[in-house]
Order: structure tokens, then sequence, then C-alpha cells
């Protein structure tokens, strides 16, 4: 159960208490408003609409130290015609999420040529995650994880693959953000 398996992890104290991930990739792709409902709400659900102003999510994380961690994710717009909206969103964030589906080369294509060039040019964050969803359709594959995985290692980014649908790798994802984020 990911809004109770986060509660039992250790992790040492956070220089701050509060902290902006924006998540992300191309519209349509499903990881993106799918892996905040999932995250957040604990619910998949199979009539998502696009993202068209940015919408706000916030996870609320009680560390064994007894602080309370909260951490802000926004959810952008992918389509093209929103992408200058993106950079309003991109102002100090302590994260980026970058998700693509691993059923469409174009999403991750995307992800190389458009979206780290935004981050680049419009932000000088740190913490960047390469998100790759859909897992579940494995018989539909067309990026492979080892091309994901060596794309993340040239750029110094981290990398999971998760299935919103059925909540595969997403508590692993969290894990390693909030780690990773009290580490910032």
């Amino acid at each position: 159960n990911i809004n109770n398996g986060i509660n039992e992890i250790i992790y040492g104290n956070p220089s701050k208490e509060k902290y902006k991930v924006l998540v992300l990739g191309d519209s349509g792709i499903g990881s993106k408003t799918s892996f905040l409902n999932v995250l957040v709400k604990n619910q998949f659900d199979y009539n998502n609409y696009g993202t068209y102003e940015g919408a706000l999510s916030s996870k609320k994380i009680n560390l064994n130290n007894g602080k309370e961690l909260t951490i802000d994710f926004w959810d952008t717009p992918g389509q093209e015609k929103y992408r200058s909206l993106i950079k309003l969103f991109l102002k100090d964030i302590d994260c980026a999420i970058l998700g693509y589906e691993v059923i469409r080369k174009e999403s991750f294509e995307n992800i190389k040529t458009f979206w780290m060039e935004l981050l680049k040019e419009s932000s000088d964050v740190d913490l960047i995650y390469l998100v790759g969803n859909k897992i579940d359709l494995f018989e539909k594959r067309v990026v492979e994880e080892n091309e994901a995985r060596k794309y993340c290692e040239e750029k110094n980014i981290r990398y999971f693959e998760i299935s919103c649908k059925d909540s595969i790798g997403i508590q692993e994802l969290l894990d390693d953000l909030t780690n990773q984020l009290t580490k910032i």
C-alpha cells in the first residue's frame, strides 16, 4: 500500500520540509497524471484526461526521525501548444521527473530532444528522474530498458520503470525520491 508503506522508511534529516517536484513529458503518455493519481490517491483511473494548466498533488510523508515531509508534485501540460507555460513551473524546483511510455518510441526521443533541453535552459535542477511507464504492456515494448539506462548513465540521471495500472515500481520510485530529496 503506497499510502502506508512510506511511513516506515528510515531517512536522514531533511534539509527542508517541503519540496517541489515537476513532472514532465509528452501529452497522453500515462506517466504523469496516472502516476500522481496512484502515488497520492492510491488509485488508477482508466479515464484520465490531459492536463492543460498544471495541477498540484501533495504527498505528506512521516519520517522515522519524527519529521513530516511534504512533496508538492506539479503535473504539467504535455501538449505542444502549452509548452511555453512550463518554463513558469521550472522556477525553484528540487527535482524533475521526465515520463515516457516504453511502448511509444517518440515519447522517449522527445525526452532527449525537447524535455532535457528545456530543463537545461530553464532550470538548474540537479535531481532528475527518467521514468518509463506501461511496463505491463511488455509485448508492445519498443524502448528497451538497457537503452534507457544507457541514456541515464550518460546524463547522470536516475532511472525507474513503472506500471501505473498495476502499481509496479511506484513505491520504489517514491522511496528513492524521498531518500534523494532528504540528501539535498
